[in-house]
């Protein structure tokens, strides 16, 4: 009995057990689908100007909540929560603002209240953010509010063009992981406070994906957008063991569809060999990179870049049937040779001597057509080449036949 009553007295004083846990885990999802409302539809009853001075005021008054709890109730929790939504307000108040830069109502065209909006952010942004992150991450202050007014400031650029969104995206994305790589083994930056902070910084990357859904649609956006994904599920995801063993085959597949996208955004042609063939060569490429970073999935991501690779060459000897088909076979296939003997695979060896063997093939009808030019010529070199080639094996048989027995067998003991 001592023991039940010792263990409900602790079930009790757990976080997750007190009934404020709940109600600031309802508060705030509620607070975070009015923002996101407004973000999407906003109040359609206030001019332009008006309805970007609400973000200000509410970013404001979560800021005095904060205050309230922190200095008059001593609670510690809430003050944080509180200044943590108010920061969470900024990206999304430079987000209305980038839409008054944009597209000015007319009202506003080329007023100096423009520039008085873009004071009053930042009047109100800098505090707000700065208190924030001196609560949640003080040694990391500076880095989070550098990564998180960078990406406010790309909100204020009057773009909305594919390419342009494309790159800001990327160029976001990859500040903040470099950013991301410094701060990874940081143990402040893995509790609970540092987790929130970074997930403050990374919020105007993920406005700026959102975004992007409701602009046009374009290939060089998804390609951008993919390549995101397929960064976080290839390297993230698979390092922190999420997914099981599909994180990595998923991302892989991420990445060949955004260069697919790549290939298709292209303005001129993807070259002189067909869209197909460049598609299945440049994937086939793309998945031998990519299985040079993964220990676990590296035979399969090599095996089925293989695989691409032979297609792509198939496809383009069936298409031109000319001599530039022929050396791409023999030239996919002699990389082939030399990718299965680098990485002991016996799949990717002999796939490409497969390949190897079928550009040569295509060189026979030319041999025929030289034959049919010029018997005597084509018969001279044939008998000098099977004279030579029974010297040499006479002398060199027993060699070569232990040569090729332990090839075989050293062969057999790789993997496939």
């Amino acid at each position: 009995m001592k023991s039940y009553d010792i263990e409900s007295q602790d079930r009790r004083e757990s976080p997750n057990y007190r009934p404020g846990f709940y109600l600031r885990l309802l508060g705030t999802t509620i607070l975070l689908l009015a923002m996101a409302d407004f973000l999407v539809q906003g109040l359609n009853g206030l001019t332009p100007n008006y309805r970007y001075w609400i973000m200000p005021g509410f970013s404001m008054l979560l800021t005095l909540c904060g205050l309230v709890c922190g200095y008059l109730w001593r609670d510690h929790k809430g003050a944080r929560l509180f200044f943590a939504l108010a920061a969470a307000l900024v990206p999304v108040q430079f987000t209305q603002l980038g839409a008054l830069f944009y597209a000015p109502p007319a009202e506003l065209a080329g007023s100096a209240l423009l520039l008085g909006d873009l004071a009053l952010s930042l009047g109100v942004a800098l505090p707000v953010a700065y208190l924030a992150f001196s609560i949640l991450a003080k040694p990391r202050r500076a880095s989070l509010l550098t990564e998180l007014f960078l990406g406010c400031a790309l909100f204020l650029i009057p773009s909305r063009e594919p390419e342009v969104v494309a790159a800001l995206c990327l160029g976001l994305f990859g500040l903040l992981r470099l950013g991301w790589s410094r701060q990874r083994q940081d143990a402040l930056m893995q509790a609970g406070e540092g987790v929130a902070a970074l997930a403050l910084a990374h919020l105007p990357l993920v406005i700026l994906v959102g975004r992007s859904a409701f602009l046009p649609w374009s290939w060089i956006t998804t390609a951008a957008l993919l390549t995101i994904l397929a960064v976080l599920l290839f390297v993230d995801a698979a390092r922190a063991g999420l997914l099981g063993g599909w994180a990595e085959p998923m991302g892989a597949l991420a990445a060949f569809l955004a260069l697919n996208g790549l290939l298709l955004a292209l303005p001129v042609g993807v070259g002189g060999f067909g869209g197909w063939t460049a598609h299945a060569l440049g994937g086939a490429a793309l998945l031998f990179a990519l299985g040079q970073k993964s220990l676990r999935q590296g035979p399969a991501l090599r095996g089925l870049g293989t695989l691409l690779a032979l297609l792509g060459c198939f496809l383009c000897l069936a298409v031109r049937r000319d001599h530039a088909a022929a050396m791409l076979f023999l030239a996919v296939g002699t990389a082939l040779v030399y990718a299965g003997i680098a990485y002991r695979q016996r799949w990717v060896l002999f796939a490409g001597i497969v390949g190897y063997l079928a550009g040569a093939i295509f060189y026979a009808r030319f041999t025929v057509q030289l034959y049919e030019a010029s018997p005597w010529l084509t018969m001279t070199g044939l008998g000098i080449g099977i004279l030579l080639f029974a010297s040499f094996l006479e002398k060199q048989r027993k060699p070569l036949m232990e040569l090729g027995q332990r090839w075989w067998r050293t062969v057999n003991a790789w993997g496939r």
